[in-house]
């Protein structure tokens, strides 16, 4: 089959149709699908014969004729194929050919462009041709349904197939196979797209013809009627016709044939069509043009006839002779003028000859004409004017007469005028009004006669005579008619208002009105301003004016009717005040400007009555409407009744509403109302005191309720439950009461309800006393429940369940979050072991039963505490080095025992060198000091190993102390110290066990301590300095002189730190107490009290921001336990302000201690065996002579007498030594214990704002100490020596010089600190890196760690800065930032999922922060408005949700609160210390 057919034929023979040589469009398509049919049918016939032939094969071969041979069916399919490539190939190459035609410069077919007004477009329509194009290519590909397919293996035609809803059969052929072609759609598609251009291009070429638009768009009869309207002259007709004579003859020489690529457009009818337009508008124009010039030309020649007639009158008499004079003067004067005017109608009609527009004969010859006429009469007017000269010369003797007569008349007039005319009336403008008419219809008259004598005079060519009399007379008329023009609009002004009801009066409008009037006057000429008229009527308005404030306060709703009647009273009128018939005409008439006085004191006593009035009114609806809000109280779920909402709403309008009544009982225009005020006054301050008491007994009540109610406290207080309930009872109906009707003066105005209210008080306040004895009776017994809050007590006593102690352990202990309960032999609680906040355990050697009395469990709880703690301390100092090296050992006991034993071994080895040296040995200290190397490095080593967390702890917090064993031994060695008793030595805290007590005793100097063996985990040490070791030495001779210690210094140098590592190195319990302005002596009593009774360390910090006067009273209580501590006596009564009592107990009266020997003695011995004669202090003989015998004696302090009992020497007065461990006190009236190793110290930062210079009598109670900045670099170096950094010293070195640099050359934020808290923070997180990173250099993991603790705080210009220092601190290195793979993937995801355009930056400071929160409890993010700290924060959530990741925020430090995350712009300062400059 040829492929090649050409199925677009096109011969030029068969295109010739007219004298273009070109078919239209529909006739070029039509002859290329008549061409193609026959081609496509020569195909088809070609193609039926294939089967016949291969038929005829197959009987050849086969033997057979029925074309459906099997053996050849792939013959047959090989023809089908061959048949479809061809029918493929034909038709790609026809529609490539097509396709290439389209763009070609050869035009093939023609399209006519005809105007549509108000578009150009194309005929046929460009939508259309593209249809005719498109259906072209598709006939092309449908050409092959001619071809019907074989079926399957045969050479056989498909019959059609019946489809069912089809009226057509369909037909099995070529087409659905060579239409879904790739190639054949893309061509289809390029044929579109070229057709598209085509028509594109063609579109583009007529838009040229837009520009003549306005011919057919524009609307010609309104464009010729606007066009006519301004008037125009011949020249802008003109130049209109011109513009259209140019758009025909440029239109007439485009060419008619335009050739686009195939397409030959056919422009003659759109050129006709613009053409014609264009005609249109000439002859609009012109017709236009034709109508003005006629009408000008018939005006003018009636003009000159009119004229000509007035020529011919005949002068009988001066009227006509004035007439005929008057038109010839005119004619001379209009010469110039009619000479234009018939040039221009000349040359209108010479432009419409000019573009062939078509006149009258008429008009043409009237044209030519003109000019003569006028000429004409020209003559004519000279001829009459000589003519008329002797009657010219009669008349004008006449004029003269008139003249002097005329002056005779005016001078009378004038006369007139200025006596009594409408400027003579004086203030009675009313007659001048009247008079004003008159007067100028006589100015008129003479006026008139003044112009007739003036025109005679010009006609018989007279100079003109001037009247100055007149023109006096017309200058003040005409100011005299503006003044009363004023007059008369402001009189009728008046008089509409007159008749306004006073009910209505609109007092703006008469302001309004009567100063326009006043404007209006005062506009005039200043001559006319200067007549008396205008000076007395601005007088009349102004005292209207000023009698309008008047009216409005006579307006006032304030006057009642007692008010009108004293107003006609004191005025002498009289009028009904009747709404519906009371004008302002009644107020006009009274003249009130004359009673200006009188009204404004009726007005301000009727103003200040109706206020109070309105106070009253709205005192009295307030309170008749005001509710109180009530809530439903719920304690958890469970409802529990009705209390009141917020009343601070409630009391401020009390107090508003009081102070108003006072304020409004002490006027002098209260009158009526002072009955009522005095009753409102007593009610609101009833309800005010009812409201007051309400609320004190809703707040105690809410509070004892849930103890009372449903508790364990209810089986512990009977009687006081009972009470309460029959207060609850009472509350709760009162409530009940209230909730039906809140109403507040209906609720507290009840007869009987303040006392009832104040009985529920007095019985709240019973119970609530019975409670607080009960609590401090538990606190007594149990002092460490001083430590925790009423509520918290209340919690664990009002449970029966053991556990409820747990949650605070932590408050109770140092560092123990709980106990460790276990069931005991016959299936009772027991508390097994004590467990650290770091989850170290200390097994209790026998477990204590968790029953009873919670008070008593936990007393023998801590007794146990301390006899187990005493025990493993006793064994782990005996098996210290026993067949196990030293850090094995350490291993095996708890971190607190190791402590001390350490210790206990180094106090002995030290004074065994000492020893050794004293025998001859003196290399001894030398050889010592080598082995606290060797220690010092054997732990280091151990540190990097891989060790449990909280063994890693316990090796850190002794290395500090080895540490400074280590510097301790080196000094001694530098300096020579060789002997136990130099005070180098003497000052160390000295750690031994004595045999004869059996105890751990601390030495320092001469002060010597017990241990107190208080179970503290693994809370850590602190790195001691020579800063500490003063410290140290300062408060234990503070304490051995029964004084407290008072560091004082800048904040973070470590002052309270300080004094709670000694008490750890004591084994002490430190309770550290915020103090603040609002602390008073009893709150410090009772923690006073806490301390005294369980031995414990009280360190106040902030102690000069309490008041002064308290720290009067906080100095007795001080001092009297001083003086207790002093005498070591056993029993006293303290009561500040009353006398303290103190009794002494010798051997023979001392109660016994029973308490194990293992046992503290202090804690177990028993407090109520004293014998009854012991304590005298209730039977104390009050004659003196008794007194002698006796031996009492007498100790004055400041506020506290003391009065103590001594015993005789016959009485075997033993020393106190041996007692001083009981001693009992009464604070407020409670007896309590008193242990004597308790201490107290106070804390005190000077620089800070707001605080109290302390009292001289504090100050004695207190061994100052002067806390400087510590010596950093031995800190970063004892703490990188902790955690396993062997290039301690010098990374050491190199971290204090960055901080000193960065704080000098840094910016001055308020969020940076460089200070010994930060450094601390990034010494523990190095140490984590080293551990997470164990084989990188530690220059590089210390260099990390800086960074990037560092870096988040930064504002923007300072981060180069610190990057610069750090790079010149370690030279050479880079340490690339840490990636978290899935972290910061999720974080970049979910930046572009909220359309957040990515920057490096800002995804690093969401790791940054992540990074922050991981070493800090809470994060502070900081920036501008607009910075992103939202962004920041939403992005790292929604990140860590993504990647399943959780905060881990950590306690390494537990002195840092939390970091400030700040957002800067570059440039920017902000208050933060994680800094992010935004790009978001």
């Amino acid at each position: 089959m040829d492929y090649s057919l050409d199925l677009y034929t096109y011969r030029v023979s068969c295109m010739v149709s007219g004298a273009d040589g070109v078919d239209r469009v529909k006739e070029f398509f039509e002859l290329i699908e008549r061409e193609r049919a026959k081609d496509v049918n020569l195909l088809s016939r070609k193609y039926k014969a294939i089967g016949p032939l291969l038929t005829k094969m197959e009987s050849l071969i086969m033997q057979t004729s029925s074309g459906k041979a099997k053996r050849m069916a792939h013959y047959y399919a090989y023809w089908e194929r061959k048949v479809f490539d061809s029918l493929s190939k034909m038709v790609l190459k026809n529609i490539q050919v097509f396709n290439t035609a389209l763009m070609g410069s050869t035009p093939l077919f023609q399209i006519e462009t005809i105007l549509s007004a108000p578009e150009i477009v194309l005929h046929p329509k460009s939508n259309e041709v593209y249809k005719l194009i498109m259906q072209s290519v598709r006939d092309c590909v449908e050409s092959t349904k001619r071809f019907v397919r074989w079926m399957h293996g045969s050479c056989i035609e498909c019959p059609p197939q019946r489809i069912d809803g089809e009226d057509e059969p369909f037909i099995f052929s070529f087409y659905s196979e060579v239409s879904q072609q790739p190639q054949v759609n893309e061509h289809a598609m390029a044929i579109s797209q070229s057709a598209q251009r085509l028509l594109t291009s063609v579109g583009r070429y007529l838009n040229r013809w837009k520009r003549y638009r306005p011919l057919w768009k524009l609307d010609k009869a309104i464009t010729m009627e606007k066009f006519a309207a301004k008037r125009p002259s011949c020249v802008m007709y003109d130049e209109k016709l011109q513009f259209y004579a140019r758009v025909s003859h440029e239109v007439a020489q485009q060419p008619m044939l335009k050739d686009e690529h195939i397409i030959r457009l056919n422009l003659e009818p759109l050129a006709s069509t613009v053409q014609e337009n264009a005609h249109a508008w000439v002859t609009s124009l012109g017709r236009l043009l034709n109508d003005s010039a006629r009408e000008d030309l018939y005006a003018l020649r009636s003009q000159l006839q009119q004229l000509s007639n007035n020529l011919k009158r005949t002068p009988n008499t001066l009227e006509d002779l004035k007439f005929v004079l008057g038109t010839i003067s005119n004619i001379r004067d209009m010469s110039l003028t009619v000479e234009l005017r018939f040039k221009d109608i000349q040359e209108r009609y010479r432009t419409l000859t000019m573009y062939s527009i078509h006149a009258t004969e008429e008009e043409l010859r009237l044209v030519t004409q003109i000019e003569k006429v006028w000429s004409d009469l020209f003559a004519e007017s000279r001829q009459v004017d000589r003519s008329l000269g002797r009657v010219k010369k009669t008349f004008t003797q006449i004029t003269r007469e008139q003249i002097e007569q005329y002056k005779q008349e005016l001078a009378i007039f004038a006369e007139s005028f200025n006596m009594h005319g409408p400027g003579a009336v004086g203030d009675n403008l009313e007659k001048g009004l009247t008079v004003m008419g008159s007067y100028e219809a006589e100015l008129a008259k003479m006026e008139a006669g003044r112009q007739e004598l003036a025109k005679a005079e010009k006609l018989f060519d007279l100079s003109i005579t001037m009247y100055p009399e007149l023109l006096n007379v017309q200058r003040d008329m005409r100011g005299l008619r503006q003044i009363y023009e004023i007059y008369k609009a402001q009189k009728a002004a008046k008089a509409e208002w007159s008749q306004t009801l006073w009910v209505n009066l609109n007092i703006q409008q008469l302001q309004e009105g009567i100063e326009g009037f006043i404007r209006s006057l005062r506009k005039l000429p200043k001559d006319v301003r200067a007549l008396p008229v205008a000076f007395f009527l601005e007088g009349r308005m102004k005292e209207f004016k000023d009698s309008l404030p008047l009216l409005l306060d006579l307006k006032n709703e304030a006057l009642r009717d007692r008010h009108w009647r004293e107003l006609m009273e004191r005025t002498g009128t009289s009028f009904e005040m009747n709404p519906d018939t009371f004008t302002l005409e009644n107020m006009f008439a009274m003249e009130l400007h004359k009673h200006g006085n009188v009204i404004g004191d009726i007005v301000t006593s009727a103003v200040k009555e109706l206020s109070i009035e309105k106070g009253v009114k709205e005192v009295v609806d307030m309170w008749e409407n005001m509710k109180f809000s009530v809530q439903r109280y719920f304690k958890g779920t469970q409802e529990r009744g009705s209390v009141l909402g917020s009343v601070d709403e409630i009391l401020q309008n009390l107090d508003d509403n009081a102070m108003n009544l006072q304020s409004m009982a002490g006027s002098r225009f209260v009158g009526p109302f002072l009955p009522t005020i005095q009753q409102w006054e007593k009610s609101l301050s009833l309800i005010s005191e009812v409201i007051e008491v309400w609320m004190l007994v809703q707040r105690k009540w809410m509070y004892l309720e849930s103890i009372f109610i449903g508790g364990d406290i209810r089986s512990q207080l009977p009687e006081e439950a009972k009470k309460f309930d029959h207060i609850d009872k009472m509350f709760k109906k009162i409530m009940s009461d209230t909730v039906k009707d809140p109403g507040i003066k209906r609720c507290c105005l009840i007869p009987n309800r303040l006392a009832d209210l104040q009985n529920l008080s007095d019985g709240l306040e019973r119970c609530q006393k019975s409670l607080n004895d009960y609590l401090d009776s538990k606190r007594n017994a149990f002092p460490r429940f001083f430590f925790i809050s009423d509520d918290e007590l209340l919690s664990i006593l009002g449970s029966s369940e053991p556990s409820c102690v747990q949650e605070h352990m932590i408050k109770m202990y140092d560092n123990i979050a709980s106990l460790r309960f276990d069931t005991g032999a016959n299936g009772e609680t027991v508390a097994g072991a004590l467990v650290s906040a770091e989850g170290e355990e200390m097994e209790l050697k026998q477990a204590v039963p968790a029953e009873g009395r919670v008070e008593d469990w936990m007393t023998a709880v801590l007794l146990e505490m301390r006899r187990t703690n005493r025990l493993i301390t006793k064994e782990a100092i005996y098996y210290y080095n026993h067949n196990k090296t030293r850090v094995d050992w350490m291993l095996d006991y708890q971190g607190m025992v190791v402590l001390a034993g350490n210790q206990v071994w180094w106090t002995w080895e030290v004074e065994d060198v000492f020893h050794k040296v004293r025998d001859g040995d003196k290399q001894a200290l030398k050889r010592y000091a080598k082995k606290m190397h060797r220690q010092i490095d054997d732990l280091v080593r151990c540190i990097t190993q891989p060790l449990k967390k909280n063994d890693r702890r316990k090796l850190n917090t002794v290395l500090i102390i080895d540490v400074h064993a280590r510097d301790i031994v080196d000094s001694f060695v530098r300096d020579s110290i060789t002997d136990a008793r130099e005070f180098e030595w003497e000052s160390q805290l000295r750690f031994y066990w004595d045999k004869e007590p059996d105890d751990l005793f601390v030495r320092q100097c001469s002060a010597e301590f017990s241990y107190g063996y208080e179970y503290m985990g693994l809370n850590g040490r602190l790195v001691i300095t020579p800063l500490t070791d003063r410290i140290y030495l300062t408060l234990t001779q503070a304490l051995s002189m029964y004084l407290g210690g008072a560091p004082a210094g800048p904040a973070g140098t470590g002052k309270t730190e300080s004094t709670k590592d000694l008490a750890k190195a004591l084994g002490l319990l430190c309770v550290v107490t915020n103090c603040g302005e609002g602390m008073d002596y009893m709150a410090v009593g009772k923690i006073f009290s806490g301390l005294a009774q369980c031995g414990a360390w009280g360190c106040f910090d902030e102690f000069n921001r309490i008041d002064a006067s308290v720290l009067s009273v906080i100095s007795s209580q001080i001092q009297t336990i001083r003086n207790a501590l002093i005498l070591r006596l056993v029993r006293f009564h303290c009561s500040v302000g009353h006398p303290l009592v103190l009794h002494q107990w010798t051997q023979d009266t001392a109660p016994q201690d029973t308490a194990p020997q293992d046992a503290a003695p202090q804690d177990t011995a028993p407090q109520d065996t004293a014998p009854q004669d012991a304590a005298p202090q209730d039977t104390a003989p009050q004659d003196a002579a008794v007194l002698d015998s006796f031996g009492w004696w007498t100790i004055l302090s400041p506020a506290v007498t003391l009065r103590v009992i001594q015993y005789t020497e016959k009485q075997m007065d033993y020393s106190l030594d041996l007692y001083t461990y009981r001693v009992s006190c009464m604070f407020e009236g409670q007896e309590i214990s008193l242990d004597s190793r308790m201490g107290i110290f106070i804390t005190m930062n000077p620089g800070y704002a707001g605080r109290t210079e302390l009292p001289e009598s504090v100050k004695a109670l207190f061994r100052p100490v002067v806390v400087i900045v510590p010596d950093l670099q031995q800190i970063c170096e004892i703490m990188l020596f902790s955690e396993g950094f062997l290039m301690a010293k010098v990374l050491a070195k190199k971290m204090t010089v960055l901080y000193k640099l960065a704080r000098e050359q840094l910016s001055k934020q308020s969020h940076y600190d460089f200070g010994l808290r930060a450094l601390k923070s990034v010494l523990v997180m190095a140490g984590e890196l080293k551990r997470g990173s164990p084989d990188l250099n530690e220059d590089v993991v210390l260099m990390r760690a800086l960074r990037d603790m560092n870096l988040p705080k930064f504002v923007f210009e300072d981060v180069p800065l610190f990057v610069g220092l750090i790079s010149d601190l370690f030279p050479g290195l880079d340490c690339p930032r840490v990636r978290y793979p899935s972290f910061n993937d999720a974080v970049e995801t979910i930046l572009q999922e909220n359309r957040y355009i990515l920057l490096p930056n800002q995804v690093d400071k969401v790791v940054q922060m992540y990074e922050t929160m991981m070493t800090r409890h809470t994060t502070m993010v900081v920036g501008p408005t607009g910075g992103g700290k939202s962004v920041v924060i939403n992005t790292l959530c929604q990140a860590q949700t993504r990647s399943l990741l959780q905060f881990k925020p950590s306690g390494y430090v537990h002195q840092q609160l939390g970091q400030t995350l700040s957002l800067l712009h570059d440039g920017s300062r902000g208050v933060g210390a994680v800094n992010v400059a935004s790009h978001i």
